[in-house]
């Protein structure tokens, strides 16, 4: 084309006249080439003709309109004018890059349907955060069904900048819990607010999403299980599964159970022990007893449940409230099909206990049950039972107490005559026990004169001497040896009540001479004249026909006794 220009390059003729030309014949084909070729400078003098060449072909041709644009050939053009003018032919994503002013930029986005989902996306990148947050709202306000997609993604991607609470309360506005949910769903894997896990499991209940209701309840470490439980309950789903999940997972059981019973949603409780944690049963067992469901109920629950599960906390529960005999029926089973442990028998012990059932034997006999356990449980109840329990499985310091605090002396002392442990009579004949005296009495009195086993005599003889406790060893012995037991004739223990009394009480000494006939006479003499016992000493001599030793007793007037009979008899024979 040729352009008539000056020397130094400018038009000889008015451009503008040009253009007019053209246009009265309506050729804006040619015009557009000419002005194309004029223009290619892009100078800020030639805006006006910029704004020309586009207005034309937007009323005229708006696809070579929309070409000269997206080229980027001009930047000098009257742009709010181009903006309205592509708004007007269609061209809504070229009017979109040319407005800033928010009103014309909000009444041009809710088109969404005319432009690229990913162009729209990228464009709000460009907007402020409050701008940005007003077109959303006008896109929601405009046609929800149409645009709601595209907000979400906007949502998605901006959410940071414009403020998750802020996007929320928008979609809650629009009641869109569609639109919640799928935001909430793009960002909650990654968030750890408990608001947007909350929003999330909200969205996913008010839209049907159940599945993912379980999922996130199941999954996430971030909800406010306390809000999402009262929630779940207010929703009252058709399944309780969301609800079983968060009330399994923060230990809210027992408020399960009392919702679940009061609403007529029973099969859910047996959903939940039988399919979901079989281990909760304890605690949904005592729930259900403080609804005063059936005992049948109960019953059943519990044979149907084949998971593992606590049985000293089923009985815990159960026994808390005074209802331990409703697992009679299940524990005898139990221990039919061979069940040793000893929460089932623990459990059978109770109920043996509280209903009178032959205890003491059951307590003695099996062998399967903890002692502690039992015992503890028969304190308050029967302390003679408690005793059983504890002395079946050696529990010495419980046994100790149990006896001590309900004066058991002579269970307890018959106990440590067969026990035969020397620490463990240490304990009891230290000077700091205040039953010491009582103990001891049935230790004399009964305990010794029961046994028939020289090992228990032996074993409770030495710890009364390594106790030091010689005038209560006096007493032990007397009763062994003067009483015409067993053992009166036992010469260790003979020799040992003379020794004793040598040294603790020697007044008895001479009756224990007297009385007893089968001690080490030469050796108890000896000793009695090294601890100038003479008369005792004497006495032995003259009993036992020890002639010669009696004369060497340092005792004159002994000696002069001895002989003066000595010689009487020998006058007499």
């Amino acid at each position: 084309m040729l352009v008539v220009e000056s020397e130094n390059g400018e038009p000889l003729a008015d451009l503008n006249q040009i253009i007019d030309c053209f246009m009265e014949v309506q050729a804006v084909q040619p015009c557009t080439s000419f002005l194309l070729e004029v223009l290619k400078g892009d100078k800020p003098e030639e805006g006006h003709l910029q704004t020309r060449l586009l207005e034309m072909n937007l009323l005229a041709a708006p696809q070579v309109a929309d070409a000269i644009l997206g080229n980027k050939m001009f930047s000098h053009y009257d742009r709010p004018q181009i903006g309205q003018l592509c708004e007007k032919a269609g061209l809504l994503q070229r009017a979109l890059e040319h407005f800033t002013d928010l009103y014309d930029i909000k009444r041009t986005v809710v088109h969404t349907t005319h432009f690229k989902p990913d162009w729209l996306v990228n464009y709000f990148g460009s907007l402020s955060v409050d701008d940005s947050l007003e077109c959303l709202k006008a896109m929601l306000t405009q046609n929800i069904r149409q645009n709601l997609q595209v907000v979400v993604q906007i949502a998605s991607k901006y959410h940071e900048q414009l403020g998750t609470d802020k996007l929320i309360d928008m979609f809650e506005t629009h009641k869109s819990y569609e639109g919640l949910f799928y935001f909430l769903g793009s960002i909650v894997n990654f968030s750890q607010d408990p608001e947007v896990h909350f929003k999330y499991i909200q969205a996913a209940t008010r839209t049907g999403q159940i599945k993912e209701v379980e999922r996130i309840c199941r999954e996430s470490n971030c909800y406010d299980a306390e809000r999402v439980k009262n929630f779940l309950k207010e929703a009252k789903l058709a399944d309780q599964l969301p609800l079983i999940i968060v009330c399994d997972r923060h230990d809210m059981v027992h408020d399960l159970v009392l919702y679940l019973y009061r609403n007529q949603l029973q099969k859910y409780i047996e959903v939940f022990v039988q399919k979901v944690n079989a281990a909760r049963l304890p605690i949904v067992v005592g729930g259900l007893l403080d609804v005063d469901c059936s005992e049948d109920a109960i019953k059943q629950l519990i044979l149907n449940t084949r998971g593992k599960f606590d049985i000293d906390e089923l009985v815990a529960e159960v026994e808390k409230r005074n209802r331990l005999k409703l697992l009679s029926h299940w524990l005898e089973t139990r221990v039919q099909e061979g069940a040793t442990d000893a929460a089932t028998h623990n459990a059978m012990a109770k109920i043996y206990i509280d209903s009178n059932n032959n205890p003491d034997r059951f307590l003695r006999e099996n062998p399967y049950y903890d002692s502690r356990v039992v015992g503890k449980y028969c304190e308050k109840r029967d302390p003679h039972f408690a005793f059983l329990a504890y002395e079946r499985g050696q529990c010495d310091a419980e046994l100790i107490a149990v006896c001590n605090e309900n004066s058991l002396f002579k269970n307890l002392a018959r106990y440590l005559v067969r026990r035969r442990d020397y620490g463990l009579w240490e304990q009891v004949l230290n000077e700091e026990n205040q039953y010491r005296r009582q103990l001891i009495d049935q230790v004399v009195q009964t305990a010794l004169s029961e046994t028939q086993d020289p090992e228990d005599i032996s074993a409770t003889v030495k710890a009364f001497m390594a106790a030091d406790l010689p005038n209560e060893l006096i007493e032990l012995l007397e009763k062994i040896v003067l009483d015409n037991s067993a053992f009166s004739e036992h010469r260790n223990l003979q020799n040992l009540l003379i020794l004793t009394a040598m040294r603790a009480d020697r007044s008895r000494v001479m009756e224990y001479i007297q009385k007893l006939d089968n001690y080490d006479a030469p050796d108890i003499a000896n000793i009695a004249i090294s601890s100038e016992l003479y008369e005792e000493a004497f006495a032995i001599f003259k009993k036992f026909e020890v002639n010669n030793s009696a004369i060497n007793v340092r005792q004159l007037k002994l000696c002069f006794f001895f002989c003066k009979f000595y010689f009487s008899y020998l006058c007499i024979v």
